[in-house]
């Protein structure tokens, strides 16, 4: 039963001052009786007379969000998403000196949400838009977490359904693919013996349509050596057109080895990579090391 609070607070006030202070009862507010068994004391002559009462109460609610993601080939509206938001009142009341609280269950607010991508919008295919979407009492937010474009946000709600409308205002430069280009192979070259190293590229149709866009590879090319630091044979910067895959011959650069080639050592290669044009941003993506390879005896 609803009680109005303004009338429960003069009652329950009224009642500490009028009635006698007699063979006080405890109550165990911690087992459930709480507010109810303070007002059986009050309305029955037969109990203990509490001596002085005080009843507060505010609302709190839990949130409850999800992640909304698409790709490029992605529908444009998303399924449905189910969130639910509690709210609960505490209520406290101060007995013979001491605040017991407890919350008691108010209402559950539940919102089918869903996210329409609307606009104009060219994806590439590695990025991605994602859209957390959170429910607190009564209030739907929005946070644009990645996304490929500029959104304007814009929310609809419905009898059955919260539609949550992501309108593209313009393309946003991201973030490269970071396994967009991979070690193709890495070993002994057939043609010139020399060590040879070759990138994959798995985006490079994409960016060889765009004027102007290049690739950087940087290559270290280093020498393993048991219980110490791997020496530095060779570092350099390629700056390269969008091509499938791109080889690198390292005995084309003999002479601007830090020290020559030994026989009988191994030798690896870290590398990375970044895209240099209008397409993507030029953040530097760390490739790993290639394995070693061991240089026979001629």
């Amino acid at each position: 039963m609803r009680v109005e609070r303004k009338g429960l607070l003069a009652a329950l006030l009224a009642a500490a001052f009028t009635l006698p202070a007699a063979a006080e009862t405890a109550i165990d507010f911690d087992r459930g009786a709480g507010l109810k068994a303070v007002m059986e004391n009050l309305h029955d002559g037969a109990a203990g007379r509490p001596s002085f009462v005080i009843v507060r109460n505010s609302l709190s609610s839990t949130r409850d969000c999800k992640l909304f993601t698409f790709r490029a080939d992605d529908p444009l509206v998303s399924p449905p998403g189910l969130l639910q938001s509690s709210v609960y009142q505490t209520v406290c009341v101060e007995y013979q000196g001491k605040q017991y609280c407890h919350d008691e269950l108010v209402r559950t607010e539940k919102r089918n949400v869903t996210v329409a991508l609307r606009g104009n919008r060219t994806m590439l295919p590695w990025e991605r838009d994602m859209f957390d979407v959170c429910l607190k009492d009564t209030a739907v937010t929005v946070e644009v977490v990645e996304a490929s474009h500029r959104y304007k946000i814009g929310k609809k709600a419905g009898p059955d359904k919260y539609q949550v409308e992501a309108v593209a205002k313009g393309k946003l430069k991201t973030e490269p693919d970071p396994a967009g280009i991979s070690v193709d192979s890495w070993g002994l070259s057939a043609q010139s013996g020399g060590l040879e190293l070759a990138l994959k590229d798995k985006w490079a149709a994409v960016y060889g349509k765009v004027k102007n866009e290049k690739t950087l590879i940087k290559a270290t090319l280093k020498m393993e050596k048991a219980h110490w630091f791997d020496p530095v044979i060779f570092e350099k910067e390629f700056i390269l057109s969008p091509a499938d895959v791109y080889g690198i011959d390292f005995s084309k650069y003999a002479l601007e080895f830090k020290q020559p080639l030994e026989f009988g050592r191994k030798y690896f290669v870290e590398w990375g990579f970044k895209r240099k044009g209008n397409m993507s941003k030029g953040s530097f993506k760390n490739g790993g090391a290639t394995g070693r390879v061991f240089l026979p005896l001629p």
